[in-house]
Order: structure tokens, then sequence, then C-alpha cells
């Protein structure tokens, strides 16, 4: 996205708003939002559902008429999108709730893209305290919207970006926005995520040709239970056996298939279908290809190439990044402790205690020190005390996006919404911890999903002695 066309691609698609040149992929859905008066005013890349809980075609007739109704239709999205929006300054960016849909930015060109290979017109310029080949083997993180060249920034989730001069600013949450305070509500709470999940599922399924990956956790679990009322229309449902854990998944899933009567595929590494589908040539040219849009810094490995290869061709792939914060993860080992950077870097980057830390962890640790205090400062009060949720959401979750870049189809997660993530991190983390919120949404269509065993409790089940 730039001021000028820049012919990346002759097969590539073009729009115009504003002085601005958006060029994509045509296989990439795209709506122009038009004003109650006719005027075109914005445009939506990728997926989104709109606050009435159908997904966005290919026209959106937006009948709010102030900016601030406009910034709260673009709030109240799901999905995986970027909105622009013509504002009385110029033109402002809006990135899905936690940069599924990466943006990143460059202010030398005033150039936006989906990577950084795509926002540079020449050879990288290595950002500085960042090691590309550390961010590839998880021992360093890009957070706080660091890539891996210094002169681009990635969009952060909750903010838009001012394209008249590049500028970042905070929408959600607001200063009102309450968290703590909505506890007493917990059954209120628990039928609105609920709900508001099974409508995500629903118009995703609805609107798109979809599969469901199915393993023996929580996450795929919840949006199994959530899709009950839809299953006949979705395509496919499969699972990945590449070790003794997804060994697990297959095993667990092929249950859940049988409870369900739905259709259920396990890819192997001895299928023939996964064996065939790429040559090692060509598994080693897709990780290239990874990394570059990742702005190389993917840790792909080549069998997930394949098997991702050899998948159920659809349009969408339902996954469920995020619904962690369901049951609490980033609250595990800091329930009653001081809210503050020290422990919230540590909750973050799954670094408890110092002792425990290898030097380059403790290296990564007090690097961001400073950078989480100053982000924890800018935050609204009321948000405070749900201050790891709002950190796995803005500096986790856009970390987790590298995944998404692999060959295959369009992954979407119906989670992806600032109301589902308001309303998860809500309820107490303590109730979180006892798993009552994913028992009540795992169980809302089908109360006999629950009594299925997860992968814990079925690796149990299965290696206790058999009676006789």
């Amino acid at each position: 996205m730039s001021q000028s066309k820049t012919s990346l691609s002759s097969a590539w698609s073009s729009s115009q708003l504003n002085g601005w040149v958006i060029e994509h992929c045509p296989a990439l859905p795209i709506s122009r939002i038009i004003s109650s008066s006719g005027e075109p005013i914005g445009l939506m890349l990728g997926i989104a559902i709109s606050p009435e809980g159908q997904c966005l075609g290919k026209e959106v007739i937006l009948n709010r008429d102030s900016e601030s109704e406009r910034e709260r239709w673009v709030e109240d999205l799901a999905g995986r999108f970027f909105v622009v929006v013509k504002h009385s300054g110029g033109m402002r960016l809006y990135g899905d709730p936690s940069g599924n849909l990466s943006v990143v930015f460059n202010k030398e060109n005033n150039a936006l893209a989906s990577s950084v290979a795509l926002a540079v017109d020449d050879e990288l310029d290595p950002a500085e305290n960042v090691d590309i080949e550390k961010v590839a083997t998880r021992k360093q993180f890009l957070l706080f919207g660091d890539t891996s060249d210094q002169r681009v920034t990635r969009l952060m989730p909750n903010h838009y970006l001012d394209l008249s001069n590049f500028s970042q600013h905070r929408f959600w949450p607001r200063d009102d926005t309450p968290f703590a305070e909505l506890e007493t509500d917990q059954d209120i709470l628990f039928a609105q995520i609920s709900s508001r999940m099974s409508r995500n599922v629903a118009a995703l399924i609805s609107a798109y040709e979809c599969a469901l990956p199915i393993t023996a956790g929580r996450d795929s679990r919840i949006i199994l239970g959530s899709a009950i009322p839809v299953l006949n229309k979705i395509k496919s449902f499969y699972c990945y056996h590449l070790n003794w854990a997804t060994k697990i998944d297959a095993e667990v899933g092929q249950i859940l298939a049988e409870h369900l009567s739905v259709p259920f595929l396990v890819l192997s590494r001895r299928a023939s279908r996964v064996q065939k589908v790429m040559t090692k040539k060509e598994i080693m040219v897709e990780l290239e290809r990874t990394r570059l849009r990742t702005g190389w810094c993917s840790a792909l490995r080549a069998d997930w190439v394949r098997f991702v290869a050899a998948s159920p061709r659809v349009q969408v792939v339902l996954r469920g990044t995020g619904i962690e914060m369901t049951r609490a993860n980033k609250w595990r080992h800091v329930i009653g402790k001081p809210t503050n950077a020290m422990t919230g870097v540590g909750a973050l980057l799954g670094q408890w205690q110092r002792a425990d830390r290898t030097k380059d962890e403790t290296v990564e640790y007090e690097r961001q020190l400073d950078r989480y205090q100053n982000w924890m400062d800018k935050l609204p009060e009321k948000a405070l005390p749900r201050l790891y949720d709002i950190a796995h959401l803005e500096l986790w979750l856009p970390v987790g996006a590298a995944p998404l870049a692999y060959i295959g189809d369009f992954i979407v997660n119906p989670f992806n919404d600032r109301r589902l993530f308001h309303l998860v991190s809500a309820v107490s983390p303590r109730v979180r911890l006892t798993n009552a919120l994913v028992k009540n949404l795992v169980a809302a269509h089908d109360t006999s999903l629950s009594a299925i065993p997860y992968h814990k409790e079925y690796v149990k089940n299965r290696n206790r002695p058999k009676a006789g």
C-alpha cells in the first residue's frame, strides 16, 4: 500500500482510495465501504465479521455518519483483516484485534505491507539488537512492533495508524472500558462469550468453505463445541500425525468425530497423499518463501510444510490462537504477585524465576523490561487489573502470526474479536484457571462433549493397566 502504483505483480489486484493505492493477491477478499450518502469512505482487506454477525460482503453501506461511530464499528469487527477509513485529518488504518493479518510500515518510503520484504525496496537493514536466527529458534522475540529491519515497524494491535504522518494511536481499550468490575456477573459473562463465539463460527462457516482441524486440546474443543449447530456445513475435519503427541491428537480426534458422526482424515507421514505432495526441493523453496513472508523470522519445519500442502483444500481453516486466554494461560504463576513490569515480562515470556533463566533468557528479559514499563504506562487505568491478558493480546499474539504465512488456505480465528477478548479477560483469572469457562464453552451445545478426555487425561487413561 503506497501513494503510487508499484507493479509488484501483474497478477495482483489494485484498488485506490483517497490517493492511496492498495495492491493485493486477488484471492484475498476485499470490501468497499460506502457512507449512507453513497461516498466511498473505506476499504477492508481480509475476512471480517460485522457487529451484526455476518461476514462483510464486497460492498458495505455504513450508516454511521460520525467518525466516532465509524471507529466503534471497526472496534466491533472480528476476524483477520485490516480496514482503511477516511477521516477528517486524512486516512486511518486499523488492524484486526491481535495482528493476525500483519501490517508493517516504513516511514522512509511511505509504504505499508504485509511483511518486511514488501515494505523495503533495497537490502535488509538489520534492526539493532535483533538476531533473526535467534528469533527463528524462539530465543528472542519481536515484541512492541519490532521487525527484522530497523526502518520497518509492525502496527500494534488496538492502535490505528494515521497515514498523514505514520503515527500510532491507541483506540481500544478506552478509558472507560471496564474489566475487573465485571467479575460479579460471571454467569452472564459465560453466556455472552458462548453466544459470541458460536455467532462468529457460524458466520465464517456460512460464508466460506471451511475446514476444522481437530486435536486433543482445549482450544480445538472450544471451536468444535461452538460449531455444533452448523457442523454439517463444514467441508473437512482432519489432524496431523507427525509424532507421539500428535498421535494422541489423532486418536482423540477420531473419538470426537465418531461421537459427532462427521468424517475425519488423519494425515500421517506414511500416507501416500503426504509423501507425494511435494519434493524435497519444493519444500526447501517453500521454507525460504515463508521466511520472506514473515520478515525472515519463521521457524517453520520442513515436515509441517508437507502436511499443510497435503491438507484438504478449502477457503478458510478455522484455528484458535488466543483461546488459551479462556484458561488464564498468562496468570498461572503470577496470581497474587504485584502487578508490575518485572512480573509482567516474566509472565509474557514464560520466565518465572531469575534463577531458572538461561543466559539467553536473561538477556531477553532485561532487553524487554523498560519497553514493557513504557507500554504499561500508556494503558488506561481500568485495564491494569488485567494487565497480563492485554499483554498477551497486544504483545504476544502478533509474534504467533508467522505460522499463518505457510502455504495452504486462509487461516481465520473466530476468537479474534475485541468483544470476546474483553469478555474473557473480564472473567476472574482464578475462575479461568479452574477451567470453568472452558467447560462451559465446550458443553454449550453438547454437554457430552466435555466427557471426552483431553490430551493429558487421555494419555493417563491410555497408559493405565487394564483390570485382570
